[in-house]
């Protein structure tokens, strides 16, 4: 009887930590992609396009923040098990390449178009450059603060 108590109580002590990782990371998504929307928009203000240029371009990156989002939680929650949770901080990095897949797909940017796009001179790809740069910045914040989170074992 008191073994079967032991093993329930440890049991439970490691579904908690599960929750508790489960809770940092999405907070953490949720912070990233905020960050990047931040950082974003102070690029494209201070930019050399505006008015009609910019136009619908926050919503668009919006767009494809939440998509950013969406695929990232999928990611984390089918695959938190087979990686320790140690090593979460992969799922930030992760992120970067799902915006990538992004880009790809939704803009119809093939991989070998994706570079000589973003070298252009023009506002589409202003845009794409402020994009890929907010959301650089962004993953270095947030490895930052995973890593901060974990050494105060907050």
């Amino acid at each position: 009887m008191n073994n079967d108590l032991n093993k329930n109580i440890k049991m439970n002590k490691k579904n908690n930590v599960r929750i508790v990782a489960s809770v940092k990371m999405i907070l953490l998504f949720c912070v990233q992609s905020a960050i990047a929307l931040i950082i974003f928009f102070f690029l494209i203000s201070n930019g050399k396009y505006a008015g009609g240029d910019v136009g619908m371009t926050p919503f668009t990156e919006m767009f494809f923040l939440l998509v950013q989002f969406l695929i990232l939680i999928v990611i984390y929650f089918a695959t938190r098990k087979l990686i320790n949770i140690k090593y979460h901080y992969v799922y930030i990095i992760v992120n970067i390449l799902v915006l990538i897949v992004i880009f790809t797909v939704m803009l119809g940017v093939y991989r070998e178009n994706l570079l000589n796009e973003i070298i252009k001179d023009n506002a589409d790809s202003f845009f794409l450059r402020c994009s890929l740069l907010a959301q650089l910045i962004s993953t270095v914040l947030a490895l930052i603060v995973y890593f901060v989170v974990e050494k105060l074992e907050i």
